[in-house]
């Protein structure tokens, strides 16, 4: 009875210390920084330093929580769906019409 509680806040600590936001936000940052840098001398001109900066600062973020952790949250529940679904199909094989009407 203890035993799967021990291991599901195991593994809710675990993937709160992945910082999988943060890592993404720094890897996207990064990525974006560099791309600006290998610009050529007359692209760096057409683009406004402001713009840049505020592009680091306020729209990585956004892109991150309302993008990519997003698409994870709806794997996750997609995952949970499909081991459901598998769970009743093989309790019951009759039921596999309704889960896929449904």
């Amino acid at each position: 009875f203890l035993v799967p509680y021990v291991v599901l806040n195991s593994l809710d600590y675990y993937k709160s210390q992945l910082k999988i936001s943060e890592e993404s936000q720094r890897f996207l940052q990064d990525n974006i920084f560099r791309k600006f840098s290998n610009y050529s001398e007359r692209a760096h001109k057409s683009v406004n330093n402001a713009e840049m900066g505020l592009t680091m600062v306020a729209d990585v973020p956004e892109i991150v929580e309302s993008g990519y952790m997003k698409c994870l949250e709806i794997a996750k529940y997609l995952g949970k769906l499909a081991v459901t679904s598998y769970f009743v199909i093989g309790e019951n094989p009759d039921a596999a019409g309704p889960l896929l009407v449904a």
